[in-house]
């Protein structure tokens, strides 16, 4: 018997908790382990948020982790009364398998025991370590963890960091090879820390085969095209057939050949469930990559001033479409010393990936701080001179830059004081509240620096006018091409808030509807 459990992304987009437990191979295999922003929402904010000296504990008092025990790191449990409650694996997890490095699909890793090992590309996990480096916390110990231990104050009891003596990196598989074995051991063993103590020193172990063996079950892979590199997709053979997971995936980027080739090949397993993505199964033909390539470049073409891409983090296919519009149009792109950190880790998985350290048009944006963290510091200090670019080296010659800056990033053009240019907006419209809200203030930055605004920042501010962002999610016709090409026995659609879509592949399979409380049986 097989029972598959689908804790999360079952009625929400994102936030993917899924584990095929397999009574007759007496193991079990998750699937992602994402933070559902939607829900975490409900309760937090940018000013309130969960209690780090309590662990897990406001995760599953609020219902925001499912209550199973066994599952969560010992040192993060501050009480066990939760497990009265608790639901139990009958099958340990053997495996957490990656599709991607998005935090609605790895957010939660930094909760779950430090011995299940985690099985991704390499370049998922570059990405990965580069968000704990560059954002560190208990909340992105993503590749290596500080262990935490019970101490009392004020006549609470409380979790606090044991410190670098009891530091443990996770075990981690990589998928595939990468360009630079060297740099890649380097920087995953990097600690940004003071103290350099190590106790648990485990370098990553790579799996070149596209077949896997893992504790009794048989897992290949396939790469996908979706709006982050290193995407993939699994099939599990478990002992009642195989259960294949897209992830989140697309049919509309430059890569799109590698999506169908998923298609194809995983339709001659004869898959028994299909866990599907929906996220835009309504709506018309999909905005391509090459589309909002070409429209940025003619307007970036069209700036006499700066040009501003705002653009989602770690969407490293849209940083580079925009490193080739400026070397098209004579400009220096400028990028965060973040968005530079994600770069030099990914070069070290991927050669096709460039080095932001030695690329002739990259430069690195370097704010004016009273004082920095050590990763930061540690990427200033190695960084020559030439490849540092100031505020006022931008307000002297601002026609010169396309700078990478987010909403978050705005302050620095205070100090450039720029005045005129292009503002592109190339990332997702709003689809909540609180999005909206951040709009309005970027649309008053954007008035204060009398910007031209390109993109649909929202319905009230061109609107009407063709997208500069490309979806990372395949829409209706591609899941149609999908299903058909597939044909899978049951079909499970996830990761979607219009899960009534499916209903038309009904004739094809049967559709089964995940309910979180419940896990499907086969």
């Amino acid at each position: 018997m097989v029972r598959i459990h689908i804790w999360d992304g079952a009625t929400s987009i994102g936030g993917n908790k899924i584990v095929l437990e397999d009574t007759a191979k007496g193991t079990s295999i998750m699937l992602d382990f994402g933070k559902n922003f939607a829900a975490e929402n409900r309760y937090f904010d940018e000013f309130l948020t969960p209690r780090t000296p309590k662990g897990i504990h406001d995760f599953i008092s609020l219902g925001l982790l499912p209550n199973v025990s066994g599952l969560y790191r010992e040192d993060l449990i501050i009480d066990r009364s939760f497990e009265a409650q608790s639901y139990q694996l009958s099958c340990p997890v053997a495996a957490l398998l990656v599709s991607h490095a998005h935090m609605d699909h790895v957010g939660y890793i930094p909760y779950v025991r430090t011995d299940i090992p985690v099985v991704c590309s390499a370049t998922s996990a570059a990405i990965m370590k580069a968000i704990q480096d560059t954002s560190p916390g208990l909340e992105t110990e993503l590749a290596f963890t500080e262990l935490r231990e019970l101490a009392s104050r004020h006549g609470h009891s409380i979790l606090v960091a044991r410190g670098a003596k009891n530091r443990v990196f996770r075990p981690y598989a990589l998928l595939g090879t990468v360009s630079d074995p060297r740099m890649y051991h380097d920087m995953w063993l990097t600690v940004h820390k003071k103290e350099k103590k190590e106790t648990d020193l485990r370098p990553p172990q790579f799996l070149t085969n596209r077949e896997l063996h893992f504790q009794g079950f048989r897992i290949r892979y396939w790469d996908v095209d979706h709006s982050i590199p290193g995407a993939l997709a699994f099939a599990i053979e478990s002992s009642r057939g195989w259960i294949v997971y897209t992830g989140d995936l697309r049919v509309h980027g430059r890569q799109a050949q590698e999506t169908r080739t998923f298609f194809k090949e995983v339709a001659e397993l004869k898959p028994e469930i299909l866990l599907c993505e929906g996220t835009h199964p309504l709506g018309g033909k999909p905005t391509s990559e090459e589309e909002v390539f070409e429209r940025a470049l003619n307007a970036v073409s069209k700036t006499k001033g700066v040009v501003i891409a705002d653009f989602g983090p770690r969407n490293v296919e849209r940083l580079l479409s925009f490193l080739q519009i400026a070397e098209e149009t004579q400009r220096m792109l400028v990028i965060t010393t973040k968005d530079y950190v994600v770069l030099r880790y990914l070069h070290a998985a991927d050669s096709r990936i460039p080095d932001p350290s030695t690329h002739p048009r990259i430069l690195v944006y370097v704010s004016p701080k009273a004082s920095t963290n050590m990763w930061e510091t540690n990427v200033i200090e190695a960084l020559p001179e030439p490849k540092r670019v100031l505020p006022r080296q931008v307000s002297l010659n601002p026609g010169d830059y396309v700078l990478c800056f987010s909403y978050y990033d705005f302050t620095n053009l205070l100090d450039m004081n720029v005045r005129g240019g292009t503002y592109i907006y190339s990332s997702s419209e709003a689809f909540n509240e609180e999005m909206k809200l951040d709009q309005e203030k970027v649309l008053n930055w954007i008035k204060h620096f009398d910007l031209q605004v390109r993109g649909r920042i929202g319905p009230t501010t061109n609107g009407n006018e063709d997208p500069f962002h490309a979806s990372g999610h395949i829409h209706g016709d591609g899941l149609v091409e999908m299903v058909e090409t597939i044909k899978p026995r049951h079909l499970v659609p996830i990761h979607t808030e219009t899960p009534g879509f499916f209903k038309r592949f009904e004739s094809i399979c049967t559709v089964l509807y995940p309910n979180p409380n419940e896990p499907i049986v086969i």
